[in-house]
């Protein structure tokens, strides 16, 4: 299921949101800081946003998300 899309304009936290979705890739505007790019992993059935900005992963909250689970790794990158 490749429903990734849907998560486009999500907001992941007070200072962040999905902008776009290109190529396996999350594009994340973080509000202060230059957009930088993540992708998704799921571990023990919770969904991490793992960007390039150092040390950033952002939980999302399980409910919110509109794609079925495709293995450990759920993007493309």
């Amino acid at each position: 299921m490749n429903k990734r899309s849907e998560n486009v304009g999500m907001v992941l936290s007070p200072s962040e949101k999905i902008v776009s979705y290109v190529g396996g890739l999350f594009e994340i505007d973080t509000f202060s800081l230059s957009y930088t790019y993540g992708f998704l992993v799921a571990t023990n059935h919770r969904l991490w946003l793992v960007s390039s900005y150092p040390g950033k992963a952002v939980q999302i909250p399980y409910p919110s998300v509109k794609f079925g689970l495709e293995g450990a790794l759920i993007s493309t990158v």
